[in-house]
């Protein structure tokens, strides 16, 4: 029976092993790019158990967009509810409104800049600068511009989608994702030692600030 079940956590460990191996190279060469064969290489494993687990590099690039979707969203839905109860029982508190713009900002923040899941966001970031994806593979990043743009109504008390909201809405979701757009550039300006908190606080500020200014000139008082 032990035997049996580390059996079947092995095979989760070498299923698992795969579908990071494929986000990494999906990330870094892209879909047309990446070959079954270096994905196998890079998991450590072989074709036969990447066609076993996953049958086609078609259907695992889904899957890999659907990690990412656990990534952004699942994993952090807690934040959104927060969001929708915050809109519909507290539309006339602002402050309550904005701490949940605030608390939007950091965590796509954290999710952008974090070690952990680098290969994920290059690859979501990847997806938005293709034209011919479709909307269910940009959907991740899709939740926070929509989320965004509630809560910019919201605050302003502005009738639904207007076009400033959606384009604030855009503006700051593409502007937090610059952060890892140009790294090289970066480093060229910043020292590689410097403390990663101390960037990642100052690119809240100046976001929230950018935010904020554009909120009151569409103010409805």
């Amino acid at each position: 029976m032990a035997g049996r079940k580390k059996s079947k956590e092995n095979q989760e460990t070498a299923k698992e092993r795969l579908l990071l191996a494929a986000v990494k190279l999906f990330a870094l060469k892209g879909y047309e790019g990446t070959t079954t064969r270096q994905i196998a290489a890079e998991a450590g494993s072989s074709i036969s158990m990447l066609n076993f687990y996953y049958g086609t590099k078609e259907k695992l690039y889904e899957a890999a967009m659907e990690h990412i979707m656990d990534v952004c969203i699942r994993q952090n839905i807690s934040v959104f509810k927060d969001i929708i109860d915050s809109r519909q029982m507290e539309s006339d508190n602002i402050q309550r409104i904005w701490e949940m713009i605030e608390k939007l900002t950091d965590l796509l923040l954290r999710i952008i800049g974090s070690t952990e899941y680098q290969y994920e966001v290059l690859l979501l970031n990847r997806e938005l600068q293709d034209r011919q994806q479709s909307f269910r593979q940009i959907e991740p990043i899709l939740m926070f511009f929509y989320n965004y743009e509630l809560l910019f109504e919201a605050y302003t008390k502005s009738p639904s989608n207007t076009d400033w909201a959606q384009e604030l809405s855009f503006a700051t979701v593409t502007g937090i994702l610059s952060e890892i757009s140009y790294p090289k550039l970066y480093e060229h300006f910043v020292s590689a030692d410097k403390y990663t908190g101390e960037r990642e606080r100052f690119a809240k500020e100046y976001h929230l600030c950018a935010i904020h200014e554009t909120l009151m000139l569409h103010k409805n008082i």
